[in-house]
């Protein structure tokens, strides 16, 4: 089995912010802006924050009540949020954004390098995401990461932009909720890409508190954000990182480019699978 810790949500260069814990310990996040890229697709514009919701509010709400004013767009021009109509690339999903009733299942789609550092360590069926993101601890008003939720890989769907209508269809029809994937609608941008679609019907958001707030974080106390201890992994390494290794404490500065840290579990790694089972209980 693997574990593989991603970073999704807005980071320094693409938001230019940290999530959002809410007073509820509801875990907020933000989904990174169109790309140009992705914007200069003629038939996919993306979803816009104002559309998507997230527990009782829009992203676009739950942005201006932080005080959330011009997004970072890696090296574009930052995006002014006064306009509602930003579009954004909502992946991974497995908040239901789009309150899809029937069927719904998480979902993260993945192209290029990302993709490729997933498909060279065999990530497969049963292996586990742990998304994670920046947010900034409200108490302590330390920069952390943290971990927000988790998807079970049951299925994969490759390359569906080329996949014949038929088998679209059936796809489709099985799974509505696609139409709000990024990278099953915009089949006109990911043509030249590998592009992967990781579905799992296990899944969940966990909430930020105080039963909780040690299990999911993953900065080390008083340090830069990108400083992890999980005492857990002591001595374990990334596969798509061979020189980054826990060291026999379970510290690691994890790099800060970079969405995809995979760690190949063994059946003698006991302590690594305790500390799973309690976190996705």
């Amino acid at each position: 089995m693997k574990i593989i810790f991603s970073k999704k949500g807005f980071d320094s260069c693409y938001g230019g912010y940290p999530n959002i814990i809410d007073e509820k310990g509801n875990f907020i996040i933000i989904p990174i802006p169109l790309s140009q890229e992705e914007q200069s697709s003629a038939k996919y514009k993306g979803q816009f924050y104002n559309e998507i919701k997230c527990y009782e509010k829009s992203i676009y709400e739950y942005m201006k009540e932080n005080n959330i004013q011009k997004i970072k767009n890696g090296k574009a021009e930052p995006i002014s949020i006064n306009n509602e109509d930003i579009p954004c690339h909502a992946d991974p999903n497995i908040h239901n954004f789009f309150k899809c009733e029937k069927s719904f299942s998480g979902s993260l789609g993945q192209i290029k390098s990302a993709l490729k550092q997933l498909t060279n360590c065999k990530v497969e069926k049963d292996d586990i995401f742990l998304f994670y993101s920046w947010f900034k601890d409200k108490e302590s008003h330390q920069d952390k990461q943290i971990i927000w939720g988790y998807l079970k890989i049951d299925n994969i769907i490759k390359n569906p932009q080329k996949l014949s209508e038929e088998e679209r269809t059936k796809l489709f029809n099985d799974n509505s909720w696609l139409r709000y994937q990024p990278h099953w609608t915009n089949s006109d941008y990911y043509k030249s890409f590998e592009n992967y679609i990781y579905i799992g019907t296990k899944f969940k958001v966990f909430n930020y508190n105080n039963d909780t707030k040690d299990l999911l974080t993953l900065t080390e106390k008083d340090k830069s954000r990108t400083n992890w201890l999980i005492t857990e992994f002591k001595n374990k390494k990334f596969c798509n990182y061979k020189n980054k290794i826990f060291d026999s404490e379970g510290k690691i500065k994890v790099p800060c480019i970079g969405q995809e840290f995979i760690v190949d579990i063994l059946d003698t790694d006991i302590e690594i699978k305790e500390w799973l089972n309690k976190l996705l209980k």
